[in-house]
């Protein structure tokens, strides 16, 4: 906590008491992530949902772009 403050101008503008509240909430959502199997579900599927969408990506700049977006090489 004390090495976000210190480059601050302000400091007086941030309560620690939020900040520490900010990060037990960050702590118990971790573990609540790392715990709860339903949790751990949702969050590999959303994974698989985003590199499903990167390989659309992908695949549609080799189609528009060609060979300089990873495509295949130009015929010789």
């Amino acid at each position: 906590m004390f090495l976000v403050l210190l480059p601050l101008k302000h400091r007086l503008w941030i309560s620690c008491r939020l900040v520490k509240i900010a990060i037990g909430l960050q702590f118990s959502m971790c573990s609540l992530m790392i715990r709860a199997p339903f949790v751990k579900e949702a969050l590999l599927r959303l994974s698989m949902a985003v590199l499903a969408l990167g390989m659309a990506v992908l695949r549609g700049t080799s189609f528009v772009f060609g060979f300089l977006a990873g495509g295949s090489a130009l015929p010789a």
